[in-house]
C-alpha cells in the first residue's frame, strides 16, 4: 500500500477500517472459506493486512493455521498484534513489517496468501501477485479480494430527495472516468482493479482461476438499524459538518488527478459550478435522516473475491 497515506492517522484508520466491517455476509464469508480451502491451509500470509481484518474474517474457518500478517505501517502492526492477542485465540499468529514488492520469506512457503483492497492502492500490482505467487506453495491458493470502484462511480443510484438531470450525470460520470484514469496515470493506483483480477492471475501463471462476486445491496431506509447503515449515516453527518471534500489538499489532488486523465479546464469548471449548486444537499440530507424521511440506494457492492491454484509441476 502506498506510503502517501498515513493509514495509521485518524482520519484515515476509520476510512480504512469501517468498510470493512460489513464488506461480506455472513454467509458469504462462509461460502469463500470453504471456495478457498481455507480449513486446509497451515500456513497463511495476508497481505497489507492492516489491523488484521481479513485474518479475524475467516477465523472461525481456521483449523490447526499459523497466520502471518504483513504491512508497510508499524503503527497499525501494534493494533493488529493488540487485537490478535484479545481474539485470535484459536490460531497461532505472528505480524511482521514489510513491503509487498519484496516478501521476506522462501519460495513455496504459505498454503494461502491473500489480501484485500491492497491491489487498488499499488502502482504495480502485477508485481505484488507474482511475489505472493513466489512464496506459495505448489497446489496453494493465491485469494484477492479487491473492488471495481470505477465502475461503482458510474453506475445509477436513487435517492428520495433529489435528481440529476442527465446532463449534470453526464458532467459528474465525465469528471469520475477522468480522474480514475489520471489516478492511474499518476501510479496511484487502479480503481478497477477488481475486474482485471483474472488477468493479473493469468500473467502470474496461475491455474483453475475463479471469482465470485459480493452480495450485499448498499442501502439506507429508515429506521437505519443496520450495522451498515450506520457507517452510512457517520459520512452524512461528517459531509453536513464540513462539506464534502471540503480540505484544500484534496481539492488540489482531485483536479490534478482529472487533468491527468485528459479532462479539460472547462469541464472542470463545470464540475464545480454544480457543486457550488449543490452545496445544501448534505446538510437537507442530513435533517431528513434526523426525521427518518430519507431512503438511499446505490445498488450492489461491486467486491470480486478472485482464486488461483499454484501449478504443482
Amino acid at each position: 500500500m502506498s506510503k502517501e497515506i498515513d493509514w495509521s492517522n485518524k482520519k484515515w484508520k476509520e476510512a480504512l477500517i469501517d468498510p470493512r466491517k460489513n464488506m461480506w455476509t455472513p454467509e458469504q464469508v462462509e461460502k469463500v472459506a470453504g471456495w478457498a480451502g481455507l480449513k486446509h491451509s497451515k500456513k497463511v500470509l495476508d497481505v497489507g493486512c492492516g489491523i488484521g481484518y481479513l485474518g479475524s474474517l475467516f477465523l472461525e474457518y481456521y483449523n490447526n493455521t499459523h497466520y502471518t500478517g504483513i504491512d508497510i505501517s508499524t503503527e497499525l502492526l501494534k493494533e493488529a498484534r493488540e487485537y490478535a492477542e484479545n481474539n485470535f485465540h484459536n490460531i497461532s499468529f505472528e505480524f511482521k513489517e514489510m513491503d509487498c514488492y519484496s516478501l521476506q520469506y522462501d519460495d513455496n512457503t504459505f498454503d494461502t496468501v491473500m489480501c484485500q483492497t491492497l491491489l487498488m492502492h499499488l502502482e504495480y500490482p502485477q508485481k505484488a501477485v507474482d511475489e505472493m505467487v513466489r512464496v506459495l506453495k505448489p497446489g496453494g491458493v493465491l485469494l484477492c479480494m479487491e473492488p471495481d470502484n470505477a465502475t461503482s462511480e458510474i453506475k445509477e443510484s436513487f435517492n428520495n430527495h433529489y435528481e440529476f438531470t442527465i446532463e449534470q450525470k453526464i458532467i459528474f460520470k465525465r469528471v469520475a472516468l477522468h480522474r480514475i484514469k489520471g489516478q492511474k496515470l499518476l501510479k496511484r493506483g487502479d480503481w478497477g482493479i477488481g475486474t482485471k483480477l483474472p488477468y493479473l492471475f493469468y500473467n502470474a501463471k496461475l491455474q483453475d482461476i475463479d471469482m465470485l462476486q459480493n452480495e450485499k445491496i448498499n442501502f439506507l431506509v429508515p429506521p437505519y438499524s443496520r450495522p451498515e447503515e450506520k457507517i452510512f449515516l457517520k459520512k452524512y453527518a461528517t459531509s453536513a459538518k464540513t462539506g464534502r471534500s471540503s480540505k484544500q489538499y484534496w481539492q488540489k489532488r482531485h483536479k490534478e488527478e482529472f487533468i491527468a486523465g485528459g479532462g479539460s479546464e472547462y469541464l472542470y469548471r463545470q464540475f464545480c459550478k454544480l457543486r457550488r449548486d449543490f452545496k445544501d444537499i448534505p446538510k437537507q440530507i442530513q435533517q431528513r435522516v434526523e426525521e427518518h424521511d430519507y431512503v438511499f440506494c446505490s445498488g450492489p457492492s461491486l467486491l470480486f473475491a478472485c482464486k488461483g491454484v499454484k501449478p504443482s509441476n
